[in-house]
């Protein structure tokens, strides 16, 4: 008995030792720490374009691979044009005044050149020459008002993707109308990763036209470009 007295004492001390004390004071500590984002790299494109255009019309040639990731501040876009004057003078292929839009053919001619994304849908978006008179960079749309047009003459940036809080049509989403609950507050239109961009020619139909598009083999120098806080 004597002895499991002992043992009682002892135990009683121990757990004296280790529990918890209570405080009447409570106690705030502050630790400031600081960390770095690193750049992620960037998107990585890679081409696969085989196809023979040979129908009036649309004619799929292909399409790009865009892998990788983008983390530039933000507001930013990935935009996508064609800059035929540099790449004629370069090639020497054609002496023109006039900057030919889309595919170029040496000797003369030309064929307008399409693209389709996740963000597109079904549609097929023209991609413009960054040299056209009427091209007009991407802004933010944030004071057109309802019902507002722009120019017929106007070229639109074509955009494939991009991150833009200022943004309004971005910011609104599907419905299109600000403060609903599909609100994209961060107009984030970015794609995930791996995601295909197809490219397609626009053959002319009338016999007329045609005669500008000649057959033969034709290219361009096709620009994907991130612009960080346009």
């Amino acid at each position: 008995m004597r002895n499991f007295a002992k043992f009682i004492s002892i135990l009683f001390i121990f757990l004296s030792i280790f529990s918890p004390q209570t405080s009447s004071a409570n106690t705030t500590s502050e630790v400031y720490i600081t960390c770095s984002i690193a750049s992620f790299g960037g998107y990585k494109l890679k081409g696969v374009i085989s196809a023979i255009a040979n129908k009036a019309g649309l004619n799929e040639i292909g399409y790009i691979v865009v892998d990788g990731a983008c983390n530039e501040p933000y507001p930013w876009i990935l935009r996508v044009y064609t800059d035929n004057k540099n790449y004629l003078q370069t090639a020497g292929a054609i002496k023109t005044q006039e900057i030919p839009q889309g595919m170029i053919r040496e000797g003369g001619g030309s064929v307008p050149l399409q693209f389709k994304s996740p963000n597109t849908g079904e549609e097929w978006v023209y991609i413009p020459d960054i040299n056209n008179p009427n091209y007009t960079s991407y802004y933010a749309v944030r004071d057109l008002g309802a019902g507002a047009q722009l120019p017929e003459t106007l070229i639109r940036e074509s955009v494939i993707c991009g991150l833009d809080p200022r943004n309004a049509s971005w910011v609104a989403g599907h419905d299109g109308i600000l403060f609903t609950d599909d609100d994209n507050d961060y107009g984030d239109i970015t794609i995930p990763t791996p995601f295909k961009i197809q490219l397609a020619v626009r053959l002319p139909k009338g016999l007329r036209e045609t005669v500008r598009t000649p057959y033969g083999k034709y290219s361009t120098k096709l620009i994907f470009e991130i612009i960080s806080e346009p």
